[in-house]
């Protein structure tokens, strides 16, 4: 992935459109005491990614991460194959939603009104479905009537919309970016550029692939999508056990 400093693409009413390519990071270490760290299958699928783009052409004009090490991790992996020479930007918005934060705020009030999830929360460093479970309905719960400002889904989206919008801030001008993230910070994205109802966005994150690309234009201002959820990196060997989820 080279760097070329390629200025942005200019349609018919002369706004200038940067596209904004947001890549998930790599199989993270999923059930370890350390999740924040890229498997050896997670930095395979960064590699992966790294090599189609250099055999495709593709190059960027900028890139940016999340603060997350596996953020760090699957943007390093993709460069050592494409040999990125911009600078990486840390951009804070783009840090994944702080699930256990949100699992002990929540548990008294989700336990309470389905206590069938004992088990699973029990469970949900071991079974990927049922972390899958208790996660999404934590962040469903509503613990009071007058939380909707304040809930922790809220301000992660909010964080996110503001990162979103810098990073399209500090590219105006360019082709084409890089943004490293996780799934969570992606389907806020991919709900802002649609406008989708939140458990629409909320759904569409579990189904974001472990270096998967997404697309998104912009003109500094708002945002359309171009792509969702590609693969095609993973799938030149024909091999399924490299599209992972979790």
């Amino acid at each position: 992935m080279t760097v070329g400093l390629t200025r942005a693409i200019t349609t018919d009413n002369g706004n200038s459109m940067t596209e904004i390519y947001l890549i998930r990071h790599g199989q993270a270490s999923f059930g370890a005491a350390d999740y924040d760290r890229l498997s050896a299958l997670g930095h395979r699928q960064a590699g992966l990614l790294g090599n189609y783009w250099r055999r495709v052409g593709v190059s960027f004009d900028a890139v940016f991460a999340g603060p997350l090490r596996r953020h760090r991790q699957t943007a390093q992996g993709v460069s050592e194959a494409v040999a990125i020479t911009a600078p990486l930007e840390i951009v804070e918005g783009f840090a994944e939603i702080d699930v256990e934060a949100l699992l002990a705020e929540r548990l008294s009030a989700l336990l309470a009104a389905e206590p069938d999830l004992a088990d699973a929360y029990a469970r949900r460093h071991t079974d990927p479905q049922d972390y899958r479970r208790v996660v999404s309905r934590a962040m469903q719960i509503r613990v009071g009537e007058d939380e909707s400002a304040t809930h922790p889904v809220t301000g992660f989206s909010r964080r996110v919309r503001d990162g979103l919008r810098q990073v399209a801030t500090r590219a105006g001008g360019l082709r084409r970016v890089a943004v490293f993230t996780s799934g969570g910070p992606i389907a806020v994205s991919i709900q802002e550029a649609l406008s989708l109802e939140p458990t629409v966005a909320m759904s569409l994150g579990w189904q974001i692939y472990n270096t998967s690309v997404s697309v998104l234009e912009t003109n500094g201002e708002t945002f359309s999508m171009r792509s969702f959820n590609a693969t095609g990196h993973l799938e030149i060997d024909a091999d399924p056990t490299l599209k992972t989820l979790f």
